[in-house]
């Protein structure tokens, strides 16, 4: 499926307007229609497909909702027609006249039913800033993994408690078979606790099911980051054009620490400079109020703010599907063994502040934004190197 985007100016006002879309799939194209996103001509970028200047992380992150929900759209209609083709219009249907769910003839409330009304619970809540864009998009590839598995099984049109224990011990089987490793097991298992949760808690269903399932013993893994040598790696490797601009903003936000959605917010009055002549990026975050950002800018932060500019405004933007993209590309061109995205750069940002910096974990909270430190050991462990440091401390 490919989704083609335009900027559509209003009849009363050709600065403002929508955004509109053509669904593309197989080559066949629906008619054009409205996304519901409203914009200024000026913030919306045609060439790169994302919007960009003040107020573009509200918009990027209703655009990514649209997206999600598009594609669970066509998710749950290959599940229900298997080997039929779906065309364009049938999705656009469902999208324009029933976005919670659809009854079926007996109104039953089936698994697939349930899915589709926590998908649009945590698009809700995702808009109004309460669930980040990378939780929303593992919220869709587990309930691709759960749809599959029920239309395999023949157990589309089953009430949604009839997925109780036995059928989870199916499905972990299921999973196991594919070569799935407990740990993702463990994130499915807890997807369809919440899944039933929701529908309980809104009287869809009479019981949760699968409440008193046990996870599966797993070793934790380390996360994903990049370490120091590996961020020079793509720091000083000679891109092309349009992936230098990509590597910049990553490499950008591993040096400052900045999510996807706060680096696209950035705007020139949050950048201050001390009496010291230290200069700071000092700007309050969506998901913690309370809190600042209060994070001091490398040397290497300052040269790729040079080189666009001197502005932050003027920092290469793109849609968060598009970096994710060129990042893959990225990584294989500087040699680094990884599946880069675009949110390693703040973990990058973690461990390595953590590891070879050896920053505290309260300052560490304060430069990325945290209300307090018990998000630390989701984004880094401490390593050799840093043991090593305080073991020979003198």
């Amino acid at each position: 499926m490919q989704i083609n985007y335009w900027f559509r100016k209003s009849t009363k006002n050709p600065e403002l307007g929508n955004l509109q879309a053509v669904i593309k799939i197989d080559g066949v194209e629906s008619k054009p229609f409205s996304t519901g996103i409203d914009c200024e001509k000026k913030n919306w970028n045609h060439d790169h497909k994302c919007f960009e200047g003040k107020g573009s992380a509200q918009k990027e992150k209703a655009l990514h909702n649209f997206e999600q929900r598009m594609r669970m759209i066509l998710t749950t209609l290959e599940a229900e027609n298997p080997n039929q083709f779906i065309h364009p219009s049938k999705m656009i249907e469902l999208h324009r006249n029933d976005k919670a769910s659809r009854k079926k003839p007996q109104e039953i409330f089936t698994m697939p039913d349930a899915i589709r009304f926590y998908n649009d619970l945590r698009q809700e809540l995702n808009q109004a800033g309460q669930l980040d864009d990378e939780t929303l998009e593992n919220d869709t590839k587990y309930a691709n993994n759960v749809l599959k598995f029920l239309r395999e099984k023949n157990r589309m049109a089953k009430p949604a408690v009839n997925f109780d224990l036995s059928v989870m011990d199916e499905f972990i089987h299921y999973m196991k078979v594919l070569g799935r490793k407990p740990y993702y097991i463990n994130r499915h298992i807890m997807w369809i606790k919440s899944v039933h949760k929701q529908a309980y808690k809104r009287n869809k269903i009479s019981f949760k099911p699968v409440e008193d399932m046990d996870l599966l013993k797993v070793k934790q893994e380390l996360p994903k980051v990049l370490e120091p040598w590996e961020v020079d790696k793509v720091y000083e490797y000679k891109f092309k054009k349009s992936l230098q601009e990509v590597a910049d903003a990553w490499v950008f936000c591993q040096e400052t620490s900045f999510s996807y959605a706060d680096y696209i917010s950035l705007r020139d009055e949050f950048l201050n400079v001390d009496d010291e002549g230290i200069y700071w990026i000092i700007f309050p975050r969506d998901k913690v109020e309370e809190n600042n950002y209060m994070t001091p800018l490398s040397a290497r932060a300052l040269e790729i703010i040079d080189k666009y500019g001197g502005s932050l405004e003027g920092l290469p933007k793109r849609s968060n599907q598009t970096m994710n993209a060129s990042l893959k590309e990225i990584a294989k061109y500087a040699g680094v063994n990884s599946k880069l995205h675009f949110h390693m750069a703040r973990k990058s940002y973690v461990h390595n502040a953590l590891n070879y910096k050896g920053m505290r974990d309260v300052t560490i909270a304060q430069t990325v934004g945290w209300s307090d430190t018990k998000m630390l050991k989701v984004y880094a462990r401490i390593n050799r190197n840093a043991i090593i440091k305080e073991f020979f401390k003198k």
